[in-house]
């Protein structure tokens, strides 16, 4: 699954950089065939056939598309008319989200990999990019690796990226209330001093 991924965002940069057609439509069809092969794996989830190679394969495959799909549907693309949310990248986030909670609930016995923590990590970004809670079993990151000062910046970032989210979620209300804004303005103060 690693070769088709690496070879179709391979010929897709290929074919980007020096204009060649041809190594777009191989890069097309090398993608399509790891489609359908990623979506077989995720499948396999529920019956938890996957062991904790599968998990960094799937993990580097599912990054290796979301880049591809990003290669392909720059948002920065003037043609394209989709809003930044909703972008085809974003479906890899959630397939990556699926296999790191798979190996969350059923895999964890053994250490995390660096490409689990890297993987949560940049989920967390996702997460404040597009606006989106932090799921509650990605909040402690000793579970995916994290230690001491980084250990330190995590819990800082998931705090921030979960004010981020209640601070926006409320300024959506038609009706403020009080009590949340200053609940919201403590957890700032709080964060600030942790700082």
């Amino acid at each position: 699954m690693v070769d088709l991924a690496l070879s179709s965002m391979a010929l897709a940069v290929f074919s980007r950089t020096q204009q060649h057609p041809l190594a777009a439509t191989e890069a097309s069809s090398r993608y399509q065939s790891l489609l359908r092969l990623a979506q077989e794996r995720v499948a396999r989830l529920s019956s938890s056939l996957l062991d904790e190679r599968d998990i960094d394969a799937c993990l580097l495959a599912i990054l290796l598309m979301g880049r591809y799909e990003g290669l392909i549907y720059r948002p920065g693309n003037p043609d394209l008319k989709q809003s930044f949310s909703s972008l085809p990248i974003w479906s890899h986030h959630k397939g990556a989200m699926a296999i790191l909670r798979f190996w969350y609930d059923h895999l964890n016995r053994t250490p995390a990999t660096t490409l689990i923590r890297d993987t949560r990590r940049g989920l967390i970004r996702s997460s404040l990019l597009r606006n989106l809670p932090i799921p509650d079993w990605m909040l402690d990151g000793t579970r995916f690796g994290e230690r001491d000062l980084e250990q330190d910046y995590d819990r800082i970032f998931v705090r921030t990226v979960n004010l981020q989210y209640a601070s926006a979620s409320l300024q959506q209300k038609k009706r403020l209330d009080i009590t949340q804004i200053e609940r919201l303005s403590y957890k700032a103060d709080e964060l600030d001093k942790a700082l």
